[in-house]
């Protein structure tokens, strides 16, 4: 990908005021920006939003980050994917998702992520316009840690239960049970949650190996970029999303954090990738501890910012999309001159 070593992810660059849009967009180029990363949000017409990015812009990529599969049609993406990449000199990346469960009941759907991924990926393939593997990347979450040696199975089986009915019924809490209830097919229920997503990371990590050009991975620490890597092998693409606050105020640069993440923070899949990293409930509880918020953003002056892309980088990222939170919102146009000597 050609993205350079930085880049910028703005929510306000997909739902501002088109003209501002424009404009911003087309600043964030001349100042040497690698890529403009927007979100999928519940869906709508991404490739649409990406095309105002493209026509203003000259240089830089485009890259969606992320487009869920269950909310937008193969065919469909594949054609607007080939016909932006025939008009603005192959400048998009189309990032890819599995959300999760409850994003795929909406649709109607098992919520069976690996085997619909290589689903997608397969019609993305097979379309009348293929959508090329090295100009698409997946989603990841945090690192997935070493399996208790009291749950542990062979490969073959957590390869078979990610896979299984069973993922949906238990991909939250498991159910109130006895120590010798069983699920048709699988573990003790207590365990069947932490089986399933250690099955899970590394092949969904192998798929976007394969078969994508890498993948972009959210709420990430440096340490699990490095845990990334290892999994994904010297080849594909790495590319964390990185929050940043430009304040040297630790109580309200904090807040600030916490104004955007807390949220995220209260999500169940979200909260699953960060214990996966080794935070606990308390570091969950309140939008974030200190420790998480300081651990997942970087706050402080530019150099502050800078060192944490390049722990990034030395963890073996090739890109990290810097997203900066504002207190009052709005495009951080500031805040992204400030920033921009780290293209450099």
């Amino acid at each position: 990908m050609n993205v350079g070593r930085v880049g910028i992810w703005s929510v306000e660059l997909r739902l501002g005021d088109p003209g501002e849009i424009s404009e911003r967009a087309a600043e964030l180029d001349e100042l040497g920006w690698g890529a403009l990363w927007i979100p999928g949000l519940g869906g709508g017409d991404i490739i649409g939003d990406s095309e105002r990015l493209l026509r203003a812009t000259r240089i830089l990529t485009v890259a969606t980050g992320i487009l869920s599969i269950w909310r937008h049609d193969a065919e469909e993406t594949a054609a607007g994917h080939h016909r932006l990449q025939q008009t603005y000199d192959r400048r998009l990346i189309t990032g890819l998702g599995v959300s999760d469960p409850v994003v795929a009941q909406q649709a109607g759907r098992p919520f069976r992520p690996v085997a619909d991924m290589n689903d997608y990926l397969d019609q993305l393939d097979a379309s009348a316009t293929p959508l090329p593997a090295g100009e698409r990347i997946l989603a990841a979450l945090g690192r997935v840690s070493e399996v208790p040696s009291a749950s542990r199975r062979p490969a073959r089986t957590l390869a078979a239960l990610s896979e299984s009915p069973e993922y949906v019924q238990y991909t939250g809490d498991p159910p109130p049970c006895d120590r010798t209830h069983r699920t048709p097919r699988g573990p003790p229920c207590g365990r069947t949650t932490l089986l399933l997503e250690h099955a899970l990371g590394p092949r969904l990590l192998d798929l976007a190996a394969r078969r994508t050009a890498g993948t972009h991975t959210f709420l990430v620490t440096p340490e699990s970029t490095a845990a990334t890597r290892q999994l994904l092998g010297p080849a594909a693409a790495l590319a964390p999303y990185q929050a940043v606050v430009l304040d040297t105020n630790p109580d309200t640069a904090r807040a600030t954090a916490r104004g955007f993440l807390g949220p995220f923070i209260g999500m169940a899949h979200y909260a699953r990738s960060l214990r996966r990293q080794g935070f606990t409930d308390t570091d969950l509880a309140d939008g974030g501890s200190d420790h998480l918020i300081d651990s997942v953003v970087a706050w402080g002056d530019t150099e502050a910012i800078a060192r944490r892309v390049q722990a990034h980088h030395d963890a073996g990222a090739d890109h990290v999309a810097l997203h900066v939170l504002t207190a009052n919102g709005g495009f951080p146009r500031t805040q992204w001159r400030e920033l921009a000597p780290l293209t450099r």
